[in-house]
């Protein structure tokens, strides 16, 4: 008697612990979630804060990010509180359909595995051009304890310079393809020995001192040119831009340069050194621009969640939203492609048989590469134990393994003109240019023809 009279009260305690924790449990109900071809992704009985019912599932990641939206989905139809939500979803056995492609999810895995560098942290993202979610993996932990690094935020350095500079620049007539730019430092900083030191720095540690155009600048990464950019497009004009288009706030950012003006916060915005950061997941919805003809749709992993009556309680609309002009993406979907080919920072992120552009990101916190294909983009991020990037040849590797059609192409824009230009002054070629180039130009924002060699 006293063994069952102990018993009892030890499964009073647990469940007690259990409810504490914040955990939901079904009491036998089932919470079922399935890929994009109907096949069984998990099987839930309990939802709780730290998802450790889905520890040694390696689809965690995405599996995360399904309760966590599908709990917000529910709460909001509902009008109830997340936990409330979480009730539902098990006390109405319900399923919940979603974007992923296990062909994407394995392709991504074998990328990463391949490259022999499982001791540093990893995430990766992928969606289609519709803002689906196809796959999230992540490996790596902080402290032992499990880290989603596909949805952690991190700073994107290199990779954030054609969203917060270039884009923004080339939309609003600031800039085109063949506008020059210093390459030289713009002014000297104290160090912490008090020594004064150029800055921005250049990877290369070095300055050619001679006018770069903004087609060199993006396919060699040069700091010094993302930052006069910038300079030309103003900190404030950047972060609205971000907020507007993308809903990405940085309050930090913004009131640092409310505080202490914008010279006290443009490397951080120009370089990508985002004190909150951003996650792969956000990166590669925000590089869907660069593909589509500049439309974007919030990434989202849930498509549809029904009750075991089979009725939809839930079914995602995202709006399609036109972020930039269609003229303005083509030409920064070909700057883009440029990183790739030969001579190119992301050069072994190309992909044979595939139309790839990208950019780089490195810093002290991770090495990047996001890219986008005519039908996917890819955010790959890893950790920096090791010097070397690895993220191109991991990003080249998995979207080798996808479903890419030859079929499928980038939108053409009837707006844009293909001419040469003077790589001296970046106006476009006369017959007195001794260097010259061919570029992409919206034809409301054509250059001069060039007139400084006479």
């Amino acid at each position: 008697m006293k063994k069952i009279t102990a018993f009892f009260l030890t499964a009073v305690i647990f469940a007690e612990l259990i409810i504490i924790s914040g955990c939901s449990q079904g009491k036998g109900k089932k919470l079922q979630i399935k890929d994009i071809n109907g096949g069984e992704l998990a099987t839930l009985q309990s939802i709780s804060d730290g998802r450790t019912e889905l520890e040694g599932n390696d689809r965690r990641a995405y599996l995360e990010a399904v309760l966590s939206e599908s709990e917000s989905a529910v709460a909001e139809a509902q009008g109830c509180t997340v936990k409330k939500a979480r009730e539902y979803l098990l006390k109405n056995e319900c399923t919940v359909y979603t974007a992923f492609d296990d062909r994407v999810f394995e392709s991504v895995k074998k990328a990463y595995e391949s490259r022999g560098i499982k001791e540093l942290d990893f995430g990766c993202a992928v969606t289609d051009l519709q803002g689906n979610l196809l796959a999230l993996y992540s490996s790596g932990s902080i402290d032992g304890n499990y880290v989603n690094f596909a949805t952690e935020k991190t700073p994107p350095y290199s990779s954030f310079k054609p969203l917060c500079a270039y884009a923004p620049a080339i939309e609003n007539g600031l800039a085109d393809w063949s506008t020059v730019y210093p390459d030289s430092p713009i002014k000297k900083i104290e160090g912490e020995n008090g020594q004064k030191y150029d800055w921005p720095v250049n990877a290369t540690k070095t300055y050619t001192n001679e006018n770069t155009s903004l087609a060199y600048a993006i396919k060699t990464s040069l700091n010094t040119v993302a930052v006069r950019c910038m300079q030309t497009v103003g900190v404030k004009n950047s972060l609205d831009f971000l907020e507007s288009k993308f809903g990405l706030t940085l309050d930090f950012e913004k009131k640092k340069a409310e505080l202490y003006g914008e010279d006290e916060v443009i490397g951080n915005v120009a370089l990508g050194h985002l004190y909150e950061g951003v996650s792969p997941a956000d990166m590669a919805g925000y590089y869907q621009i660069f593909a589509t003809g500049g439309s974007y749709r919030k990434p989202h992993t849930v498509l549809k969640i029904c009750d075991k009556s089979g009725e939809t309680v839930y079914e995602n609309k995202s709006e399609e939203k036109q972020v930039i002009k269609s003229s303005t993406a083509y030409i920064m979907n070909r700057l883009l492609q440029n990183v790739v080919t030969a001579g190119g920072t992301g050069e072994n992120a190309r992909c044979e048989g595939v139309s790839v552009g990208g950019k780089t990101g490195t810093g002290d916190l991770g090495n990047w590469f996001v890219g986008f294909t005519p039908q996917y983009t890819c955010a790959v991020w890893h950790g920096t134990e090791l010097v070397k990037n690895n993220a191109c040849e991991i990003f080249s590797e998995a979207v080798s393994g996808f479903d890419n059609s030859a079929k499928k192409n980038y939108p053409s824009c009837a707006e844009i003109k293909k001419a040469a230009y003077c790589l001296d002054s970046g106006m476009l070629f006369s017959e007195k240019c001794r260097r010259a180039d061919m570029g992409y130009f919206a034809s409301d924002n054509i250059p001069e023809t060039c007139n400084k060699h006479n």
